[in-house]
């Protein structure tokens, strides 16, 4: 049983269907300005991180030291050294830089108590709502595929094991369904950046995710006082005035979008349409 340490559950590894990278990596450019400072090269944690093939300080390409770690000697030390034969990893560069920006975010996190299912679902489902991908209760996978083709390249995706299918067990269906199990941080970010049309720091997805409560609860209507539904509908009206409704739903005003979703829906509806 290869187990995982706390790094790996960090990053979604250890239940992921993301690989290991199995050769180190490093940045040429990087070990130059560390041998320089400090006598001595380092391997960074950023670097080893699936989905990080280029350095974001340099803007280059990793190169892959030509040793590969053996599992059953997985705790040796391996200096940080280049190789003669290292080859660059060239390919993908938008989506690697991106990933690698994302993944200092990620390093950066404070250790905290993870969001629980729950939380996770609800979080996907006014996402899905927020991005105009759903009809009724319902998913439209096929718009929410198309939005992560036209984010993130077939390419890439298929280079990183999270090549799209239209089976309804294909991981972009199942992360949206009500949560079981766990994901991979590029799963996560390729959906979120998907939907929302930008990327999202880790701290912010945290923050957002931990608003929804731990549980699910027996929830009873609520009479709101007309004054309320009244004062929601004229700030939603001024928003669609300014910005249209994509806009006002994903940039301007999400709070207030779910507020009438949840409370308003058939004169949000209505208006939205017009």
């Amino acid at each position: 049983n290869q187990s995982k340490g706390l790094i790996h559950l960090v990053f979604g590894i250890a239940a992921s269907i993301v690989k290991q990278p199995k050769l180190l990596r490093y940045c040429p450019q990087c070990f130059d300005e560390q041998l320089a400072q400090y006598g001595e090269r380092y391997w960074i944690r950023g670097w080893q991180v699936s989905g990080v093939t280029w350095c974001s300080k340099h803007s280059t390409p990793l190169y892959e030291f030509s040793i590969q770690p053996r599992y059953e000697h997985r705790h040796e030390f391996y200096a940080a050294d280049t190789t003669p034969d290292g080859r660059p990893l060239r390919h993908h560069k938008k989506e690697a830089l991106r990933i690698s920006h994302v993944v200092e975010q990620l390093l950066q996190v404070e250790p905290q108590k993870s969001p629980t299912s729950h939380q996770w679902s609800c979080y996907y489902h006014d996402l899905v709502v927020l991005a105009g991908c759903n009809r009724g209760s319902n998913v439209k996978h096929d718009e929410v595929r198309e939005r992560i083709h036209s984010f993130w390249s077939r390419g890439w995706l298929s280079d990183n094991q999270l090549t799209l299918t239209k089976r309804d067990t294909c991981w972009f269906r199942t992360i949206l369904r009500k949560h079981r199990k766990s994901f991979s941080f590029m799963q996560h970010l390729i959906i979120q950046s998907s939907l929302l049309d930008r990327d999202i720091s880790p701290s912010d997805i945290l923050v957002n995710v931990k608003c929804y409560p731990k549980k699910q609860r027996n929830v009873h209507p609520v009479v709101l006082p007309k004054r309320i539904n009244r004062d929601k509908r004229t700030q939603w009206l001024k928003l669609l005035k300014e910005c249209g409704c994509k806009h006002a739903r994903l940039h301007r005003s999400q709070g207030l979008y779910m507020w009438l979703y949840r409370h308003d829906y058939e004169w949000l509806m209505k208006i939205n349409r017009r």
